[in-house]
């Protein structure tokens, strides 16, 4: 045992539950584009399952109150692409139409359409343009942090790919360099972010008890020359398995007094997305803060426990400030798919398709036990505390 570690307005309740809901554009129905009306409507494909219903199905989607200037349902506003599109339009050749994310959505009971109290379009030609939405994936979003040396702030952003997290027999160099290299190899700009992964240990004669920890690493610089570029997947390795994060990791796996009889070890690939500018909650023109869908406010402290749920990011491509640079992906948005008490599993308790289900279940209940703790609408705390680029998760071996 050494490694250690209800709805909005539910379904029974007189409102259906919230989400936030990814959802592609098939054809318009605007009155007058010039004067915006609740009536106004679009048909959509949802991009993920929802509203009981799988992905593709299709639904009609309406504001639920007369939305701001530039919001309405036809606009699609966003940054410098101003569509021009007609009052009724219909995708066609090949070309698909845009897609954007219902917020505080829910399916009206008597007539089926989807009520949206938010809507955010955010890509117009998904095959073409510089924007994309990345659907139904499992993020976390990190607090804002200002670097004390340069006065810089920045805030990161994580997509985990579940479903892509091989077992890892033993924890050795030409292992992991075997199941994560390929993946610390491909350049940021194919995957829309940095590349990283999370290596998860599980004690599973022991898991109930709280036997478990992980450990997060991002593909980190090397100077060279007097210049800095990524690393590559062995010099990576190296690194990691260097740190005090992996050794702790080791210690907790190999502990001569207490070892790990059934251990069950898995790698997570991840990506980190750097969050825009003018999407940094400080730069925000509202103060808006992602993170504050998934974290907790650590009792008696001034830091935060960061959870990792189910959700929809978009991601938009900045060309190189410099002839010869290097361009990148950054994220104006990430939220949970459910507007409030999404299930948030700790970054050590993530699900993966290898998971015992036994495991997976225990899993689950606590991420949902979490997620009614998790609440946006009134999370007004401190200001986290800096923290450690890369922290370990979960606590300290015993």
């Amino acid at each position: 045992m050494a490694f250690s570690n209800k709805n909005a307005g539910g379904g029974g309740g007189p409102l259906p539950p919230s989400l936030n809901v990814a959802f592609e554009v098939l054809s318009y129905d605007v009155k007058d584009r010039n004067h915006p009306s609740v009536d106004d409507t679009f048909q959509g494909i949802i991009l993920t399952e929802a509203f009981g219903q799988p992905e593709g199905t299709e639904f009609t989607f309406k504001m639920r109150s007369l939305p701001a200037k530039g919001e309405n349902i036809h606009g699609m506003a966003y940054g410098s692409s101003k569509p021009k599109l007609p009052p009724t339009s219909v995708a066609g050749d090949g070309v698909r139409g845009g897609q954007g994310i219902a917020e505080g959505a829910y399916v009206d009971r008597k007539s089926g359409v989807v009520v949206m109290n938010w809507l955010t379009m955010k890509v117009r030609q998904p095959e073409t343009n510089i924007d994309q939405l990345l659907v139904g994936q499992y993020f976390s979003v990190d607090s804002e942090r200002k670097n004390n040396k340069t006065g810089r702030v920045n805030q990161s952003r994580y997509m985990y790919d579940v479903n892509n997290a091989p077992m890892v027999p033993q924890v050795d160099a030409q292992t992991l360099l075997s199941l994560i290299g390929p993946h610390l190899e491909t350049p940021a700009a194919n995957l829309g972010g940095v590349p990283g992964f999370m290596l998860r240990g599980i004690d599973l004669n022991n898991f109930r008890k709280g036997a478990f920890q992980a450990t997060r690493f991002s593909l980190p610089r090397v100077e060279e020359g007097g210049q800095y570029r990524d690393a590559t997947a062995i010099e990576a390795i190296e690194r990691f398995l260097e740190s005090d994060h992996a050794k702790r990791f080791m210690k907790a796996l190999m502990d001569p007094k207490d070892p790990v009889e059934n251990p069950y070890i898995d790698i997570i690939p991840y990506v980190r997305i750097r969050t825009g500018k003018d999407s940094l909650p400080s730069e925000h023109a509202q103060k808006k803060d992602d993170s504050r869908f998934f974290k907790l406010p650590v009792p008696d402290t001034e830091y935060f426990d960061y959870y990792i749920g189910r959700g929809n990011t978009h991601i938009r491509w900045q060309d190189p400030k410099t002839e010869g640079g290097e361009g990148s992906f950054f994220s104006t948005l990430t939220l949970p798919m459910q507007r409030y008490e999404t299930p948030m599993y700790a970054p050590e308790e993530i699900p993966t398709p290898n998971l015992p289900q036994e495991v997976a279940d225990f899993f689950h209940a606590r991420a949902e036990e979490i997620g009614r703790k998790i609440a946006p609408r009134n999370n007004n705390g401190p200001a986290s505390a800096p923290a450690a680029d890369e922290p370990s998760t979960g606590p300290a071996p015993r």
